[in-house]
């Protein structure tokens, strides 16, 4: 049931299809609200950048190109027992890629300090279909594409605008998915080639 829901929600190519994924993009974005009250800080962020295939490519025999990427990230952030400047919780993440829509979500942590704050976040993604399938080597040779399914690895550095009433933030992020195939790791999906997708994001969030 839920590859029927990927299929219709979340590849594009049609006005119809694209209206469903804002509704998936508004559900996500609702998924964590009503469990805010338990945690120390709700956070809600928009961000915006440039995402490339095939950047960690070692053999450079796929080029890579860059494209413009939008995100939309939001966690819920529980603070450690007797070290309140650290925390951690859960987090969702969804992302437009090319044309394709990516959904994640897992597991993020952190530490504050005054006004700025250092996170981590590792969790699963799942695409519409594969990314990078378009990518061409010079002797004509078509990438296999990323695979659907891939690790979610981010780090991400917050400037919050007041240190006394810590609402709005600007942030910057670097994020990298793969299905970890050089480490033996690719259980995730189908087991082929896979180029990689690195995104370096600047964000403005807002935290409840």
């Amino acid at each position: 049931m839920l590859e029927y829901l990927e299929i219709e929600l979340l590849v594009p190519g049609s006005g119809e299809r694209c209206f469903h994924f804002l509704l998936v993009v508004l559900m996500g974005t609702l998924l964590l609200y009503p469990f805010h009250s338990l945690a120390a800080n709700a956070d809600v962020e928009l961000r915006i950048g440039a995402e490339t295939e095939c950047f960690t490519c070692p053999d450079r025999t796929f080029p890579w190109k860059a494209h413009p990427t939008g995100q939309l990230f939001t966690d819920l952030l529980f603070p450690m027992p007797y070290f309140e400047s650290l925390e951690f919780g859960p987090y969702i993440k969804l992302a437009g890629l090319e044309d394709i829509f990516q959904a994640a979500g897992g597991l993020v942590a952190g530490v504050s300090f005054s006004r700025w704050e250092a996170l981590v976040n590792a969790g699963l993604a799942y695409s519409g279909k594969r990314i990078g399938a378009a990518i061409r080597a010079a002797d004509g040779a078509a990438h296999p594409g990323q695979s659907q399914g891939t690790y979610d690895l981010g780090v991400s550095l917050r400037f919050f605008f007041s240190e006394t009433k810590k609402r709005w933030y600007g942030s910057l992020q670097y994020t990298h998915n793969s299905n970890g195939e050089k480490l033996g790791l690719n259980w995730l999906s189908d087991k082929t080639a896979n180029p990689g997708i690195d995104a370096v994001t600047v964000g403005i969030g807002y935290r409840y």
